[in-house]
């Protein structure tokens, strides 16, 4: 039972990385965006 809550602690924290870098990047994306539309218009 302790090995599966391991398993189970270090997918969750792979996954909270996961969308942290991927939350990061399309606001990256969008902020670019934004600021190219400022630069342009």
């Amino acid at each position: 039972m302790a090995v599966q809550w391991q398993l189970i602690e270090i997918f969750f924290h792979m996954y909270c990385l996961f969308l942290k870098t991927w939350n990061h990047t399309i606001f990256g994306l969008h902020f670019a965006l934004m600021f190219l539309k400022k630069m342009f218009i």
